[in-house]
């Protein structure tokens, strides 16, 4: 008897740590009982971005990446040195390692956020399209920029809805994972192939 409790125990503690990135909710917890507001959503505009969403849809179709994320500021480093981003000197998308210039590494989800870390998937991407991406979702946490939701989100505990929004359509040319958005299927052979002249595959971790 003691021992199926201690096994239920353990199933239960295994569960809670595998528990999703999304609140169960879609409320914000840092909203009192009674004034609790839905997620606010921020957009990924792939008309400004495509890199960038590219790599988001890369991870919700083909690793099961979380939808809505909370910050995390001070973990930013500390997640980033746990995937290829970071975790060595030079990162894969360095000249140093032979990509080409201009481009930087991105992940999703961020390293700034509850989700970051080892299980992020990892792109080279140019350099303003991750710095600009990055910018934008960092004014959004801090409560600037166009996209405001009307309140700092706190860390590991406000959340926000992420949506890639313009993904071009029916031009498979120019989208490739983000077609998915669109209604377009993505096949597990389809995570396998490199996109569009992509000089480095999407990686996880």
């Amino acid at each position: 008897m003691l021992s199926t409790i201690f096994i239920t125990l353990c199933l239960s503690l295994v569960a809670a740590k595998a528990l999703p990135a999304e609140p169960s909710t879609g409320f914000n917890g840092s909203w009192p009982v009674g004034v609790k507001r839905a997620l606010p959503v921020f957009e990924i505009d792939y008309d400004d971005y495509p890199q960038s969403a590219e790599n988001i849809c890369y991870s919700w179709y083909c690793n099961n990446g979380p939808r809505a994320v909370a910050p995390n500021r001070p973990a930013a480093d500390q997640n980033r040195a746990s995937n290829s981003c970071g975790n060595v000197d030079p990162n894969r998308c360095s000249t140093r390692v032979g990509h080409d210039a201009g481009y930087q590494c991105d992940e999703w989800p961020w390293a700034n956020s509850n989700a970051g870390g080892a299980n992020a998937v990892t792109r080279c991407i140019p350099s303003g399209d991750n710095g600009g991406s990055g910018a934008s979702w960092g004014n959004f946490i801090n409560n600037k920029g166009s996209q405001a939701p009307g309140y700092v989100l706190q860390d590991n505990v406000d959340f926000a809805e992420i949506r890639v929004v313009n993904v071009p359509f029916p031009d498979e040319n120019i989208a490739h994972f983000c077609l998915g958005e669109r209604g377009v299927p993505i096949t597990p052979g389809a995570c396998d192939q490199l996109d569009h002249g992509q000089p480095y595959l999407q990686q996880i971790g």
